[in-house]
């Protein structure tokens, strides 16, 4: 499952290999928009600023550690899916509630 909430820089990514959860991953932009918290399975936390986090990904494609187009692939597909997602809730509010 990939989630992204609209009104905060916070969502959930999940990747499944062979039908089990190998990662759960939490995040969620600090207040001031200067960095990100990470939590992986519920109990390993990682708190990077944005330059940290820049280097990070730098040292990840330059060692040829992450594939850019799948990463860049999934990240459309959990735009895509919350997006669907968000439609199917406001169908269902339309529904009951009205305009």
């Amino acid at each position: 499952m990939k989630n992204i909430r609209r009104n905060s820089i916070t969502g959930i990514v999940e990747i499944d290999s062979f039908g089990e959860k190998d990662v759960s991953l939490h995040f969620s932009e600090w207040w001031n928009g200067e960095g990100v918290d990470f939590t992986f399975d519920e109990n390993k936390f990682i708190h990077l600023h944005l330059d940290e986090i820049h280097a990070l990904f730098v040292a990840m494609v330059a060692t040829e550690m992450v594939d850019l187009d799948s990463v860049i692939n999934d990240a459309y597909d959990m735009r895509r899916e919350t997006a669907d997602r968000e439609a199917h809730i406001e169908a269902i509010r339309k529904k009951y509630v009205g305009k």
